[in-house]
């Protein structure tokens, strides 16, 4: 098992630990009628106990070069490791930002996806990746977003982003992916938007260890 270095833990953490925690709250309160104030507030206590981020590895190259993009087809084996930052459900629209990496489930299987947010709510679209006047305009619905893999090497088809399923509901997204890793010792931040990489700045220094990122990997 791991060792872990004693952190110092920011103000700024512990307040995203709170708003955490108070989303909780509000979430159970909202959800049920039956839900009183005192289990509600349990939960939100029981929530500020937990990290705010978890692990996971993306496989393929759709979001290459940001995320594996030591993949190949000799290779289609590699994975990269990376750190969520977890985003409370229902997830709102001032929590995520244009830019952002995120994690979420996909429309069309059981599995989980990373994708670029490239729109938001409101914004206009065309239809075609090389506009011309005769392409139609339309406009991402509210609470859903328009995302696309990194990799623009890569067909509509191959990249399996929203230009085959569509604007993508917020309440499918898990969180922000915020750091990788390709080994021990090669990793760094993920570029997301500037909001959103201040937001995160405390809890990737709180939470982030290298190794708890590959604790699973049996062959690193």
């Amino acid at each position: 098992m791991a060792q872990h270095r004693a952190k110092a833990v920011s103000l700024r953490y512990l307040a995203a630990k709170a708003a955490a925690s108070l989303e909780e709250v509000y979430t159970h309160m909202q959800s049920s009628a039956q839900i009183s104030l005192t289990d509600a507030i349990a939960k939100g206590m029981e929530r500020f106990q937990k990290q705010l981020t978890c692990a996971g590895v993306v496989t393929g190259a759709a979001m290459s070069p940001t995320l594996n993009s030591s993949w190949s087809q000799t290779d289609p084996g590699r994975v990269e490791h990376f750190l969520i930052r977890m985003i409370p459900r229902p997830v709102a629209h001032k929590t995520i930002f244009d830019g952002d990496v995120v994690a979420f489930e996909s429309p069309l299987s059981t599995s989980v996806m990373v994708r670029r947010i490239a729109a938001l709510e409101g914004d206009v679209m065309v239809t075609s990746d090389d506009p011309t006047p005769d392409d139609e305009e339309f406009t991402i619905p509210q609470d859903h977003a328009w995302v696309l893999a990194d990799n623009e090497s890569l067909s509509a088809k191959d990249a399996v982003d929203s230009r085959v399923f569509g604007p993508l509901h917020l309440n499918k997204i898990i969180g922000r992916v915020i750091y990788s890793a390709k080994s021990r010792s090669d990793h760094g931040c993920i570029e997301n938007s500037q909001q959103a990489m201040e937001a995160d700045a405390p809890v990737l220094e709180a939470e982030l260890e290298i190794d708890d990122l590959f604790q699973h990997d049996k062959n690193d």
